[in-house]
C-alpha cells in the first residue's frame, strides 16, 4: 500500500497538506467558528431547499425572493438551535467511538477464535482472521491494487477497466475505480464479520451504540460550552491524522510506531481531541470582555 501513497497523482498529497493545515486549524480554534459554521450550513441548507420548490409555486422574482428566506431561515435555525445541533453531532460520534471501542475489547478479550487450519474447511469466521489465505481472489483488495499498479507501470492498462489505458486525463477516473472497489469489498468484509458475530457480542455492540448516544446527548446538552470545543478539536483530528499519515506514508518515512488497530487509532483521536478542547477552552485567551459571564 505504500508505494501505491507514493506513486499518487501530485495533487493527492497536496490535498492532503491542505487538510492538514485545515484540522490543525480546527484543532487549535475551531471551537470559535463552530456557531458560525453551524448558520452557515443552515442558511446553505434552507436556500437549497427552497431551491427544490416547483416553478409552479415559484418563479422569476419570487423564487430569488423564495431562496433569500429559506436561507435566512435556515440560518436563524441553525444559530438557535446550536445547542443542540452541537448535542445530536456529538452524539452522532459517540455512536461511532463507543462501538469501535467495543469491537476491540471483543476482539482482545473475548471468546477465543479456533485458530485456522489449512487441512479442514474455511469456516465463515476464520475467513477473516490474519494470515488465513482469501480463496476468491476479488476480496483480496490488497493484491488486487498491487497488480493494478504493477500493470499500470508496465503496460499503461488497468486491471480494473480492461482495456482502458491511463493516461494523465483519465488517471482520476482510476483512482475512483480503486476507492469505489475498497469501499464495496470492505462492505463485504464488514457484512461477513457481522453475520459470524456471536449474537451475545452482537448485543453488546448495540449497546455501546445505543450508549454512546445517550452519552453524547448528556455531555452536549449538559455542558454546550466544552462539547462545542470537543465537537470543533475531534473534526480537527479527524482531517489531520489521516493527512499526516498519508504525508508520513508518502515521504516513505518510518511508519512501524504509528497504531495498528481501529481501537488504538481511536484512543489517540480521543486524546488529541481532549488535549485540542482544553486548549481551546482554557489556554487560548477568549475574544470576550473579561467581565462577561462564562455559560456551560
Amino acid at each position: 500500500m505504500d508505494s501505491i501513497i507514493v506513486n499518487a497523482p501530485w495533487f493527492s498529497h497536496a490535498l492532503a497538506g491542505a487538510m492538514l493545515l485545515l484540522g490543525l486549524l480546527m484543532w487549535l480554534f475551531g471551537g470559535r467558528a463552530l456557531r458560525v459554521a453551524f448558520t452557515t450550513f443552515g442558511a446553505v441548507g434552507g436556500a437549497l431547499l427552497a431551491m427544490t420548490l416547483p416553478e409552479e409555486i415559484a418563479t422569476g422574482p419570487v423564487r430569488v425572493l423564495a431562496i433569500g428566506g429559506g436561507g435566512l431561515i435556515g440560518a436563524l435555525l441553525g444559530g438557535a438551535a446550536f445547542r443542540f445541533s452541537v448535542a445530536f453531532v456529538l452524539a452522532g460520534v459517540m455512536m461511532l467511538v463507543v462501538p469501535v471501542l467495543t469491537a476491540d475489547a471483543i476482539e482482545r478479550y473475548g471468546s477465543p477464535v479456533a485458530a485456522y487450519d489449512e487441512n479442514t474447511p474455511l469456516a465463515d469466521s476464520e475467513m477473516w482472521l490474519d494470515g488465513v489465505p482469501i480463496i476468491d481472489e476479488d476480496l483480496d483488495l490488497g493484491a488486487i491494487l498491487e497488480q493494478n499498479r504493477q500493470a499500470l507501470e508496465v503496460t499503461g492498462e488497468s486491471e480494473f477497466e480492461p482495456g482502458q489505458s491511463t493516461t494523465p486525463d483519465n488517471r482520476w477516473e482510476v483512482w475512483i475505480d480503486r476507492c469505489e472497489r475498497f469501499l464495496h469489498e470492505l462492505s463485504v468484509e464488514l457484512e461477513t464479520e457481522w453475520d459470524a458475530m456471536p449474537p451475545r457480542d452482537k448485543s453488546f455492540l448495540v449497546m455501546a451504540c445505543l450508549g454512546g448516544l445517550v452519552l453524547g446527548l448528556a455531555i452536549g446538552l449538559a455542558a454546550q460550552k466544552f462539547a462545542a470545543v470537543m465537537v470543533a478539536a475531534g473534526s480537527g483530528g479527524v482531517l489531520f491524522l489521516p493527512s499526516a499519515v498519508w504525508l508520513l506514508h508518502a515521504s516513505e518515512a518510518p511508519t512501524a510506531w504509528l497504531p495498528s488497530t481501529p481501537g488504538a487509532w481511536v484512543i489517540v483521536w480521543i486524546g488529541l481531541s481532549a488535549i485540542g478542547a482544553l486548549t481551546q477552552r482554557y489556554l487560548i485567551p477568549s475574544s470576550k470582555k473579561n467581565g462577561s459571564k462564562d455559560e456551560d
